[in-house]
């Protein structure tokens, strides 16, 4: 019987071989996935597994959040296109949005997933700019009819925005359904809804990563 002091080994069935210096007893010795990092990308593929029945484990050597995720900017822009995307995109966002609006509260049990509904401005300087724009205002409505986009010219972009400088504009696109999601409030959703599933989150881990295939650390 190994002591909770003791070195203890994450045998993965699919991929590398972790090995870890734990204080957590109950850390399992084997997963078909182990996670590394407990920020938003580690807790989404943590929630994400589970929803697909796979058995992962996500190890965290601080606290969930604790790295760069809890002062990332959060931005959700529906028409991502404007950053020269693709539809895919577009539909990546919707998913997104309908996530942490809908999906995670409802299995969270009412918890904020951190949505703020705070619609976004994009300004034009030129008429070319606002017709780039408004192409891929078109493709995201031919996906999704119910993404809200408006023209704006300087002066009916100021009564959205009273604090915009608009004198040096051409027009702005507005997008009411834009938003940000608080990072923190999205980690502990998915951490939450994850558990619910069976997914097995463990702090203060310090651990190594051997990177080879098919080999048992014992």
């Amino acid at each position: 019987m190994l002591a909770s002091t003791a070195r203890k080994t994450l045998r993965v069935t699919r991929g590398f071989v972790s090995r870890t210096k734990a204080t957590e007893a109950s850390l399992p010795s084997e997963a078909d996935v182990v996670i590394v990092g407990g920020g938003s990308i580690g807790t989404s593929t943590l929630y994400h597994l589970q929803k697909q029945g796979v058995n992962a484990v996500l190890l965290e050597a601080n606290e969930l959040t604790s790295g760069t995720t809890w002062h990332s900017a959060g931005l959700l822009w529906q028409l991502a296109g404007m950053a020269g995307q693709m539809d895919t995109d577009v539909e990546f966002v919707q998913y997104t949005k309908q996530l942490v609006s809908e999906t995670l509260p409802e299995e969270t049990g009412g918890d904020w997933a951190g949505w703020q509904n705070t619609g976004a401005i994009f300004a034009c300087s030129s008429r070319e700019r606002q017709i780039s724009h408004n192409r891929v205002r078109l493709l995201a409505q031919s996906m999704y009819p119910h993404i809200e986009a408006h023209d704006l010219s300087p002066d009916e972009a100021k009564e959205v925005h009273p604090l915009m400088r608009t004198d040096d504009i051409y027009g702005a696109v507005y997008i009411p359904g834009d938003g940000s999601i608080d990072p923190s409030a999205l980690v502990r959703a998915y951490a939450k809804s994850a558990k619910k599933n069976g997914g097995r989150i463990f702090e203060k881990v310090r651990f190594f990563l051997n990177f080879f295939f098919d080999f048992e650390c014992v």
